[in-house]
């Protein structure tokens, strides 16, 4: 016999069944893959994940080919670059995820504060209760948009740098920094939606989408600031300068470089002082992302939604 309702009524098999109905982490991701494709800030941020990279390149490059074509004879009798060099346009390539970081960490905050703006925060948990497993499929979603994005950005800024310098002089690179283009086209990206879940995490403490901006601002520009005018005025505190290598805007720029204009394998520099090789840098940029992600959803957990 189907037991009745409160209501007086009875309970259908399709309603009895669905009690019954575990939320998978595949259904969680799909969903929230729905959510941000819905979104016209997705297609904006992602827009500009991919068209940045070879806009940036497409000029570096340029004002690189105008740099030489006007370098005097007297520069080319002391020694100066009279071609192209491989090494120097990857490094112009990788270059560009310092300004891409900034548009990725936009798109991780605004994928939770948009929750929180419009309210659909309290539907979201009323279909999946569970807080862990919704922070989860939204980073998994923000991961495979912004890995997927900043590739793409990154090959046609490949393809924009072999279409500016075809049919000229490019010293090719050392068979010793053969790996830079790899790391670059495949490693960069997966830093760059590494950021956009360190991004979550502070949009998911914040709550509002200015705040969290101003926090990842903060993160990426003032504290290597204030780092720096501490290593100015403290000059005894040298070890301020093994801090400010750790700092994430630092390890960006180290990682995107790839190595291939350092001639060291990194750890100890002068001084005694650290100095993360480009793989190092790349753990930092990790250690920051699983820091800010696991406080974001340790307050998301804790704090009442209403």
């Amino acid at each position: 016999m189907v037991p009745p309702t409160s209501t007086g009524g009875y309970t259908t098999g399709r309603r009895m069944s669905s009690n019954h109905v575990r939320i998978g982490l595949l259904g969680c991701i799909r969903s929230e893959i729905i959510k941000l494709v819905s979104l016209a800030s997705t297609w904006w941020l992602m827009g500009l994940t991919v068209l940045l990279p070879p806009v940036l390149t497409a000029l570096s490059v340029f004002v690189m080919k105008m740099t030489i074509s006007l370098d005097s004879p007297s520069d080319m009798v002391k020694g100066q670059p009279t071609s192209l060099d491989w090494a120097n346009i990857w490094t112009l390539i990788g270059g560009t995820a310092t300004t891409v970081d900034l548009v990725v960490g936009i798109f991780g905050i605004m994928a939770i504060t948009s929750e929180f703006s419009t309210g659909a925060i309290v539907s979201s948990l009323v279909v999946n209760p569970k807080c862990s497993l919704f922070m989860h499929a939204k980073g998994l979603s923000l991961f495979i948009f912004s890995y997927l994005a900043a590739l793409l950005g990154l090959l046609c800024s490949w393809l924009v740098a072999l279409v500016m310098v075809s049919g000229q002089k490019v010293t090719a690179l050392p068979d010793s920094k053969a790996y830079g283009p790899w790391v670059i086209v495949l490693g960069v990206p997966l830093i760059l939606a590494v950021l956009s879940l360190l991004a979550l995490g502070l949009g998911a403490i914040c709550r509002s989408t200015s705040g969290g901006i101003c926090a990842y601002l903060g993160i990426f520009m003032f504290l290597s600031t204030v780092v720096g005018i501490i290593s100015t005025i403290s000059k005894q505190a040298k070890w301020v300068n093994s801090v400010t290598v750790c700092l994430p805007d630092s390890a960006l720029v180290s990682f995107a470089g790839a190595g291939i204009q350092e001639s060291g394998g990194g750890g100890s520099g002068s001084e005694g002082l650290f100095n993360p090789a480009w793989w190092q840098s790349g753990l930092i940029l990790l250690a920051w992302a699983a820091f800010f992600y696991l406080l974001g959803l340790l307050v998301f957990k804790r704090r009442d939604i209403s």
